[in-house]
């Protein structure tokens, strides 16, 4: 809690410091209890059942005026490369949410840990009060600092902007000082050592591994969006859509940093490209990958497949010069005839609207494990939206790719507005479309929550989805189930939520 105020704290600083409808050819459901029956709809209509005869080589270009009933867009432009996986047969996945129960806890906490003790943490011991204390009052001694220099005009800021940040340290130093109380006065009966995990009802455990100590922490968002809380779209959107999620890491990674930059402070790893290609991990790529392979089975998860290797590399961030590569870091998602499918879903930005309130979504519907190791142990374990298949129907038939480019260029010239991921006030006049991609797309059961299908879909788009990040909030999609040709409401299958005001 004390790092996380104090990131707050910073965050607030720099806020002040930087102030100074579809049109569709069939009507088919693809999120009955029976794919089957609807994939056999497409042999009649010239299906293709292997993405390898459609030609990639080609560019779907065309252009067109349309008529805008904002005025902003006058013309469209569709120069657009064919990409398709590398697959010769293509199907649809039904999967479901897996369940935070005590349960699933219970058999995770168990396989993680050491000689399976887990402990739980939501109570803190006697050492783990105090160090929090000592933290709470170093940040106290730092803040008073600032104030004294703000005060002393040694800041470089402004009046107006000294005056800011002198009532925001005040106010963050009473609140620190409040927290020192509480902390003080659960600190006579609190317990020497954590206490053993008997029920499993809670969130947050811990344990060793190895002789390190790790934490244990299931996080349900859509169960901290309280209406009362978060009224309107948003908060009606994160009850619905949240992301669920699970990690592991060590309480420190003390142990784990190389020797080079051991006793240095501001010591932190990331998973960019390193500065050197050297890595003094003992395992090679590939062994890192089967190791990270065999992790995952052992915890039950082996229907993931590997999506990226990227290494590890520990940073001084009081000298960026000094910086040792050692460890891998891997992500695994659902592949489906090898396709990747999850990790795209966090790179969707939308704009939504409802009874005239509009803001924009950033995507976390991901599904996708993260997992960094060095020969130490392990850095950080990860599952994002975990997800358990329960059903697929393999070879179905998609429709051919002249009849998809007909239904978006209808679409485009009827309902240009409803393409547009912009603000209101965009005003571009001529709208470009640059990639043609056939990805798989997770939808909705809209009669089952928690299920899901991942469908091949066209998606139509001006910047394709970056995995690792997203691609803004100017990027406009047109996504066509490759099946039924049915539109997909990109929001919809987001958020959860209709939208009634486009």
């Amino acid at each position: 809690m004390n790092r996380l105020r104090k990131t707050e704290c910073m965050i607030l600083m720099c806020l002040l410091l930087f102030s100074c409808v579809g049109c569709g050819k069939k009507n088919v459901d693809y999120h009955s209890s029976d794919p089957v029956s609807e994939s056999s709809v497409q042999s009649e209509n010239g299906g293709i059942s292997n993405p390898k005869e459609i030609d990639t080589e080609q560019i779907w270009q065309t252009e067109f005026d349309v008529e805008s009933e904002k005025g902003n867009v006058g013309h469209v432009k569709i120069y657009a490369d064919i990409l398709v996986p590398d697959t010769d047969t293509l199907s649809v996945v039904t999967v479901k949410e897996i369940a935070f129960d005590k349960e699933f806890k219970k058999n995770l906490a168990e396989k993680l840990y050491e000689n399976g003790t887990v402990y739980e943490s939501e109570t803190l011991t006697k050492k783990e009060i105090a160090e929090k204390i000592e933290i709470e009052n170093e940040l106290i001694q730092e803040m008073q600092d600032e104030m004294t220099n703000l005060s002393n005009g040694e800041s470089g800021l402004d009046a107006e902007s000294a005056e800011d940040f002198l009532e925001l340290y005040g106010n963050e130093i009473e609140n620190s000082r409040k927290y020192i109380n509480d902390l003080t006065d659960m600190l006579e009966n609190a317990p020497e050592e954590h206490l053993p995990a008997t029920d499993y009802s809670e969130d947050s455990f811990t344990g060793e591994l190895d002789g390190v100590r790790y934490n244990l922490e299931f996080f349900n968002s859509r169960e901290m969006a309280e209406p009362d809380a978060e009224s309107g779209l948003m908060g009606e959107i994160k009850q619905i859509s949240g992301s669920r999620d699970f990690w592991f890491e060590p309480e420190s990674l003390e142990a784990f940093v190389p020797e080079e930059l051991q006793d240095m402070e501001g010591v932190f790893y990331d998973s960019e490209e390193p500065f050197s290609g050297k890595n003094q991990c003992s395992l090679l790529e590939e062994d890192a990958v089967r190791s990270g392979e065999q992790f995952l089975s052992r915890l039950g998860f082996s229907d993931l497949s590997l999506f990226s290797v990227r290494p590890v590399t520990f940073r001084n961030s009081n000298a960026p010069e000094q910086f040792v590569t050692d460890g891998w870091s891997l992500t695994f998602c659902r592949k489906i005839n090898g396709a990747a499918t999850d990790p795209n879903l966090n790179g969707y930005i939308v704009k939504t609207k409802r009874g005239g309130e509009e803001f924009i979504y950033t995507s976390e519907a991901g599904s996708y494990v993260t997992l960094e190791f060095n020969d130490r142990g392990i850095l950080y374990f990860r599952y994002s939206n975990p997800m358990e298949q329960t059903a697929v129907t393999e070879k179905i038939e998609i429709l051919p790719l002249e009849t998809v480019e007909n239904i978006m260029e209808d679409i485009l010239k009827n309902d240009t507005d409803s393409v547009l991921n912009r603000p209101d006030n965009y005003n571009a006049y001529t709208l470009s479309f640059n990639y043609m991609s056939l990805i798989y797309f997770r939808m909705r059961n809209r009669e089952v929550p928690g299920e899901y299908s991942y469908v091949p879909v066209w998606e139509l788009t001006n910047t394709p989805v970056d995995p690792t990040g997203s691609a803004g909030s100017d990027s406009d999609w047109l996504l066509i189930n490759a099946i039924s040709g049915e539109r997909i409401d990109l929001v919809y299958e987001l958020t959860g939520v209709e939208q009634s005001d486009k």
